[in-house]
């Protein structure tokens, strides 16, 4: 059983978030969730997202994250953390990322992130894609 605490999930927002979702066993919970979507929600830490172990999509733009560690979220193909205030993203070396949105950002763009093999920076909004399949969703 994961305890929904303060010291694993500092930011209130993003506990709250996440407590008001659970449903039955936190582990199993946890475990079934792909799909993130968290945009402009006042969130500054992202810390403990590493329990969603099978997360394949990320939406936390137009938050306040300012240092983000993705590195044991090794399913990751989509990451959107577009205006936010990050300088610092680590990702686990060799995640391939089919899409990328990290704009507005100030991350130091002369030090490429190099985990990632594929990395294409667009300069416009995000549009949502409908998903091509169903997603457990957070």
């Amino acid at each position: 059983m994961i305890e929904l605490s303060q010291d694993v999930f500092p930011d209130t927002n993003f506990r709250n978030i996440i407590s008001a979702a659970i449903i039955g066993n936190t582990s199993d919970w946890f475990n079934s969730i792909t799909y993130i979507a968290i945009p402009n929600k006042n969130i500054h830490s992202l810390k403990g997202i590493e329990l969603f172990e099978n997360l394949e999509v990320l939406e936390a733009s137009y938050n306040h994250i300012i240092s983000l560690d993705l590195s044991k979220n090794l399913k990751l193909k989509e990451l959107y953390v577009a205006e936010n205030d990050m300088e610092h993203l680590r990702i686990a070396e060799g995640t391939v990322l089919k899409k990328f949105h990290c704009y507005g950002n100030n991350l130091d763009e002369t030090k490429p992130i190099k985990a990632l093999k594929v990395i294409r920076k667009k300069e416009q909004l995000i549009k949502k894609d409908t998903p091509k399949r169903k997603r457990k969703t957070l």
